[in-house]
């Protein structure tokens, strides 16, 4: 193994986080839910920015059990399609949230290596407001 697949290993091993282009399991849309509201009140708090979030704040925020390492990543993936797609996230944001979580909890969606370079979101975007949109 060359260095830097030793020190994905490492990490993956720290973290809890899949190989590299591996599925990252589903999860439960409540669990998302309390990750995302520990980050928003994270940010009503330090609106600065700089600050960490301990992984046992999410493992207690979220029910029993959850693949905590799953929930946020697929939680911090709707931050980062906010930041690229507001004009589409904002409205979505405000109007189906709960659609919002349950998409994050459910559509396919890969993991990500430290490092390595990738072009596009590790999910499809255009799928991701297809279901928002199309929550009951």
């Amino acid at each position: 193994m060359d260095l830097d697949t030793v020190e994905q290993e490492r990490l993956r091993e720290l973290f809890g986080f899949g190989r590299p282009g591996e599925p990252v399991p589903q999860v439960d849309p409540g669990d998302v839910k309390a990750v995302w509201e520990v980050g928003q009140e994270s940010v009503k708090e330090h609106p600065q920015g700089s600050v960490a979030i301990g992984v046992e704040i999410f493992r207690r925020a979220c029910k029993p059990g959850a693949n905590v390492p799953a929930v946020t990543y697929r939680t911090q993936q709707i931050g980062i399609l906010q930041l690229i797609w507001r004009d589409v996230m904002d409205p979505l944001l405000q109007a189906r949230l709960d659609a919002v979580f349950r998409a994050a909890a459910e559509i396919p969606m890969e993991w990500i290596g430290v490092g390595i370079v990738r072009h596009g979101l590790p999910f499809d975007p255009d799928d991701f407001v297809r279901r928002v949109r199309e929550a009951a």
